[in-house]
């Protein structure tokens, strides 16, 4: 216990270097390791999934070939004849047939590789041509000559299990055959191709150690599949639906087979609904990013080690002077900071130093600054409390003026006075913001005055809606467009003015229109008052005030428009957020904060 006090400062260096040292090793190693995973990962996925197209691509071309046999086939003549008149054919004549149709398939040599058997059917189900298959001993054939119907006219694929005289598996391409320009059936075209066949189109393509490979149809049923993966019909429940979305993002993903977690690479065959699968174990691709994460721990052992040997050798030149300044801080005495010589010149030592002084010289500044703010809390206090003391005396004087105009029967008076009061009592207040009814009482405050000077020469309308009543806006807002609107807009008019005040939702936003009937303005041309004059500061000020005011608590994208023509009267539109609790506030202020940094 003594030797850690003793030397808990090196012990504490010390540890903190293998932490830094290990906790680097981490965040930079642990990034990487993930990253190069995920490339070596997603590279072998594209790899394969490369693979598995180029291998669909050649069993489509297979599809192909008998796609074109089958339509030259259907368009023949003289088998089309020979379905039409399948009744009135001698047996002479129908041997002539099938020797005829052999004739004709021979020729397409190039198609045979892959065909096992083709079947030739009349509507009603009699036997026209058969060649390399019993289709007389199959049980599917009336399935397949149903969903031949279904296609209307389309190319069907499907599958025999265990058919014909040896039970072997089949992949069937069938066909209906329609009497020329009717929809009416003449006949049906079925041609066999061995599964043994078509799975040898893919049987050697290498997905990786423990790899498997399958064909499948819509349903996820098994068609062919390599090295015995899976049996002919078997369903692959694991799958997920046809309809995922996760069959429209890439061609691969993430299955679990129940056994272990996979991914799944796939393409599809064209001329048919099938797909070609490939399921790679996660093993298998990850074992590149084993390989990685033994390269990484060697090199974080190495670091430790690399690290203990360089705190061994610099900790003597580094402590010694050190020691020194911590002695110094441990003897400094609270009352009197002082500075510390540094004995040696040890570059670091002396930065060390010189951090330390320049906090002594701030601390013992701070102190000063703070006897200084103690002799001056006693004057704010004092001045504060005669603040206090001045608008009280003021609201007492009106109140008393108030009372004289009404014995002398001076109402008007004496409602500019009250009305007076009221918008001095509003503005001195610590409310930075009010609801809409309260910002309108002031409205109404300010123009009851202004109506004494102007002899009631103008109206002031206000329509807000009972929703927007206690929606919160800031105080004194709107004061400044009015006075505006009776100074410069309706003072000098022949008629009556009227002010109208609208506030409505729109856009999630509250709109406020303050609008006059007075003498208007071209918005195209600055708007002309003689400089210098206290109309032209009154209304630069007022115009400019309300603007920052806005955006620096809201936000640029909050203010206002102004829209005016001459003869016509002016509008000004504010857009201001709706604030329906006071603690809204807080939350735009905050936002609009995040805006300007």
């Amino acid at each position: 216990m003594n030797f850690y006090q003793q030397n808990r400062l090196k012990l504490n260096l010390l540890i903190m270097m293998i932490s830094v040292v290990m906790t680097m090793t981490i965040l930079v190693g642990l990034p990487i390791n993930k990253i190069l995973t995920n490339m070596s990962k997603q590279r072998l996925q594209m790899s394969y999934q490369q693979l598995i197209k180029e291998r669909a691509n050649i069993m489509s071309m297979t599809m192909d070939n008998v796609f074109k046999l089958c339509d030259e086939i259907v368009v023949n003549d003289r088998i089309y004849n020979a379905l039409c008149n399948y009744d009135q054919l001698s047996t002479t004549e129908l041997l002539r047939v099938h020797n005829d149709i052999t004739d004709f398939i021979s020729s397409k040599y190039y198609f045979m590789n892959s065909i096992h058997a083709i079947s030739i059917v009349t509507e009603d189900g009699k036997i026209l041509f058969d060649a390399g298959y019993n289709t007389s001993s199959v049980r599917h054939i009336e399935k397949i000559i149903e969903d031949a119907n279904n296609a209307e006219g389309q190319m069907v694929w499907s599958y025999v299990k265990q058919g014909g005289k040896n039970q072997a598996n089949y992949i069937v391409a069938s066909k209906a055959i329609n009497y020329r320009f009717k929809s009416s059936r003449v006949g049906y075209l079925i041609v066999f191709i061995t599964e043994s066949y078509f799975r040898d189109l893919f049987d050697d393509l290498y997905i990786g150690e423990n790899g498997k490979l399958a064909v499948i149809d819509t349903s996820h049923t098994a068609i062919s599949s390599a090295n015995g993966y899976c049996s002919v019909d078997s369903k692959l429940d694991f799958l997920p639906e046809e309809n995922d979305e996760v069959w429209n993002k890439e061609n691969y993903f993430i299955v679990d087979t129940g056994e272990e977690k996979s991914t799944m690479v796939y393409a599809k065959i064209k001329q048919t609904n099938w797909k070609l699968i490939g399921l790679i174990d996660n093993d298998y691709l990850n074992s590149e990013s084993k390989a990685f994460q033994k390269v990484l721990l060697s090199v974080a052992i190495v670091a430790l080690v690399l690290c203990i040997i360089i705190f061994i050798v610099l900790s003597n030149s580094i402590f010694k002077p050190l020691d020194s300044l911590i002695s110094h801080m441990r003897n400094t005495e609270t009352k009197q900071l002082k500075e510390f010589v540094p004995a040696e010149t040890s570059g670091e030592i002396v930065t060390l130093s010189k951090a330390y002084n320049s906090l002594i010289k701030r601390i013992n500044s701070l102190i000063e600054e703070i006897k200084i703010n103690e002799m001056n809390k006693h004057e704010m206090k004092i001045q504060l409390l005669q603040a206090q003391i001045n608008p009280h005396f003021l609201f007492n004087t009106l109140d008393s003026l108030k009372w004289v105009s009404l014995m002398s029967r001076c109402d008007n008076v004496a409602d500019g006075i009250n009305a007076l009061t009221d918008l001095l009592r509003s503005t001195i207040s610590k409310k930075e913001y009010v609801t809409i009814q309260e910002e309108m009482n002031n409205i109404q405050s300010y123009s009851t005055i202004m109506k004494i000077r102007f002899n009631e020469f103008f109206d002031v309308k206000i329509k807000i809606s009972k929703e927007l009543i206690d929606t919160y806006i800031l105080k004194m807002l709107l004061q400044p467009i009015v006075e505006n609107a009776i100074i410069h807009g309706i003072s000098n008019l022949e008629y009556k003015g009227v002010i109208e005040i609208v506030a409505f939702e729109e856009s999630d936003n509250l709109i406020v229109r303050v609008k006059d009937n007075g003498v208007g303005f071209n918005p195209n041309v600055n708007f002309e008052i003689p400089k210098n004059t206290e109309k032209h500061k009154s209304y630069q000020i007022g115009m400019k005030n309300v603007q920052e005011r806005i955006r620096l608590y809201f936000g640029e994208q909050y203010g206002y428009e102004i829209f005016s023509q001459i003869g016509q009267g002016t509008e000004v539109r504010f857009t201001l957020p709706i604030i329906k609790e006071i603690n809204q506030v807080d939350k735009i202020q905050a936002r609009n904060e995040e805006y300007h940094v």
